[in-house]
């Protein structure tokens, strides 16, 4: 359906990311530190069990998909090419959050820079544990 509504020319990037989980893990032994009920200190130490082994069978990894609208600079006016892109963006937004896809705004150039580093230095940014 998307594709579809989309008229021009875009790129799809996909950024995997695989998931730490050490932050939620440490949230659950705080909880197994303060808790008096052992059956409930041995749910939450098989619960931690559960999630390290389905993370680890399954590679569990999060994903970022980025669309880039291609812009065809035939004159450069930069009123029009900045309503041709609006356009464009708000097109794809109502496509896509109409498919029930949360979507969010990158707006500022720090934004940019961020996803951008993260692209092109891939090892750095990756958080293994």
């Amino acid at each position: 359906m998307f594709l579809k509504t989309c008229d021009f020319d875009i790129q799809i990037l996909i950024q995997s990311k695989k998931e730490n989980l050490n932050s939620y893990i440490n949230k659950i032994n705080n909880q197994i530190k303060l808790e008096k009920n052992e059956k409930l200190e041995n749910i939450f130490k098989s619960y931690i069990e559960f999630i390290q082994n389905q993370n680890r069978v399954k590679n569990s990894a999060s994903k970022n998909f980025y669309i880039l609208i291609n812009q065809k600079i035939e004159n450069p006016d930069n009123k029009q090419i900045k309503e041709n892109l609006n356009e464009k963006f708000f097109k794809v937004k109502d496509s896509l959050s109409r498919c029930g896809n949360l979507i969010f705004d990158i707006s500022t150039r720090k934004e940019v820079e961020d996803i951008l580093y993260s692209f092109c230095n891939l090892r750095t940014t990756l958080k293994f544990f």
